[in-house]
């Protein structure tokens, strides 16, 4: 039981965040442990990156720590897929990790001679260098085949890890809000500004008089006017925690992980402490409640081109097609939109600029309202699903996210758009940035689809030739 809590004063800079629901402790690693690193392996990958219609087969030396070794320090043991977060906002999805990868000296040349099996490395120095971003580090990997693109999993100055599921620290609810939030453990760190990723260290002290130090955030004033999207300022908010609710201070309130394994929240405003933070209440819960309307696709299979599958916990499914023809005339009434700004590395001769995108479509939420396996909003907020969005190319195929960021970050299914770009016009541009006016057209592609959302990065802010999304109810 803490019986005390004050500030150090000192602050963490944090390297990399290994969290997850397959982890039996999270682990922070600061930048302090990264650049006074021993033993280090050098190791040579082969890289093929054959997108943004451009070709590329290298061969580059990494310098730094197995990844299992991280993973063993953790408890987390052999996984998966492993997602990871960049501190550019880049994020990526590494699947079928326990496949064998390999590292191909005859790449350029096309050839298997001379393969040698290569496990990931967490790479501090690349061909001598200090990676990018350093002391955060690169991911790197193998190749499973010759024309496996690689490149694609490689991430530059990553921050966070995620083995698994997302660890779910506390959730921000209430009639006062756009839409309910679920915040995970590597997302804490990052709430004071995108580009930044440390925390404030705490000092609590328990009921025996000991004292330790805690990760912590000192909240700040644009979590509660951009992030959750409070819609009225007079509302109250209180903490809830496993003792009831609880006014605070927001002007001063911290939220830190309270427990050795860093997987349990607490919050405390200076005087008043929740050891045990399950959330947020902004204003009044939200009264359940479902659309008396169902509007599902009928499109025949074989006239489809884009789809909907509803997984049930026993893994019985349904499957819903529609057509654009039949999305512009059924659900006509659905069309809004809506505009997304990011950053593109491509950009401006791949020194990287802002691009806007004004979709026009539908919301990916309203979509999933009209189906009879969900029961409401609520359900799509509250862990009660995932979603995975599957694209005709298959590149952007990936682990199932919770389903509150579809609400949270404004997916759009996109027929049509306005696009342009800071730095000059770009290919696939219609507009210029300053024009006045939107001008719109068709989205072509492998479909006619792209799916948006309001993510900072274009990786995964995009998914260009958007066929289809996967619900799975928990």
């Amino acid at each position: 039981m803490i019986t005390n809590v004050c500030k150090t004063g000192r602050k963490l800079p944090i390297a990399l965040f290994i969290t997850g629901s397959l982890t039996k402790k999270n682990r922070i690693y600061s930048h302090e442990e990264f650049e006074s690193l021993q033993n280090m392996e050098k190791k040579m990958f082969s890289v093929y990156d054959n997108h943004e219609e451009s070709e590329s087969r290298k061969l580059e030396e990494g310098c730094g720590i197995p990844l299992q070794r991280f993973l063993d320090d953790t408890g987390a043991g052999s996984i998966d897929e492993i997602s990871i977060r960049s501190i550019d906002g880049f994020e990526s999805v590494v699947p079928e990790m326990r496949s064998r990868r390999y590292f191909f000296p005859g790449l350029s040349e096309g050839k298997e001679e001379g393969k040698e099996e290569r496990s990931p490395l967490i790479s501090f120095y690349k061909n001598g260098q200090p990676v990018k971003f350093y002391p955060h580090p690169t991911m790197m990997f193998g190749q499973q085949g010759l024309n496996e693109q690689n490149k694609d999993y490689f991430a530059k100055g990553m921050r966070s890890a995620v083995i698994g599921g997302r660890d779910r620290i506390f959730w921000v609810k209430g009639d006062a809000l756009a839409c309910n939030r679920y915040f995970s453990a590597d997302q804490l760190f990052g709430l004071v500004q995108d580009d930044i990723y440390e925390a404030e260290l705490l000092e609590i002290t328990d009921e025996h008089g000991e004292k330790r130090t805690v990760p912590a955030v000192k909240v700040p004033e644009r979590f509660w006017t951009e992030e959750i999207q409070i819609l009225d300022s007079e509302a109250p908010l209180r903490l809830q925690g496993t003792d009831g609710l609880k006014e605070f201070d927001r002007d001063n309130l911290y939220i830190f992980l309270g427990d050795e394994a860093l997987k349990c929240a607490g919050a405390w405003d200076g005087n008043v402490c929740v050891e045990m933070l399950e959330g947020i209440l902004a204003g009044e819960q939200k009264a359940a409640g479902k659309s008396s309307r169902l509007l599902m696709g009928e499109t025949p299979k074989e006239q489809s081109d884009f789809f909907i599958r509803v997984y049930q916990p026993d893994g019985e499914s349904a499957v819903y097609y529609y057509s654009l023809n039949e999305l512009m005339e059924r659900f006509d009434s659905l069309i809004t939109e809506d505009a997304f700004e990011y950053y593109n590395h491509n950009m401006d001769g791949g020194k990287g600029g802002i691009r806007k995108v004004t979709g026009r479509g539908w919301p990916v939420v309203k979509l999933l309202l009209g189906l009879p396996e969900i029961s409401g909003l609520e359900m799509i907020e509250d862990g009660s699903i995932t979603y995975r969005i599957f694209t005709k190319d298959t590149y952007k195929e990936k682990t199932a996210a919770d389903g509150d960021e579809l609400t949270a970050y404004a997916f759009m299914l996109a027929w049509e758009q306005d696009q342009r770009t800071m730095t000059g016009m770009e290919k696939g541009d219609t507009s210029k940035w300053n024009d006045k006016e939107l001008h719109f057209e068709n989205i072509n592609g492998n479909t006619p689809y792209r799916i948006y959302c309001k993510k900072t990065s274009a990786n995964p802010a995009v998914y260009k030739n958007a066929c289809g999304i996967e619900i799975q109810i928990i």
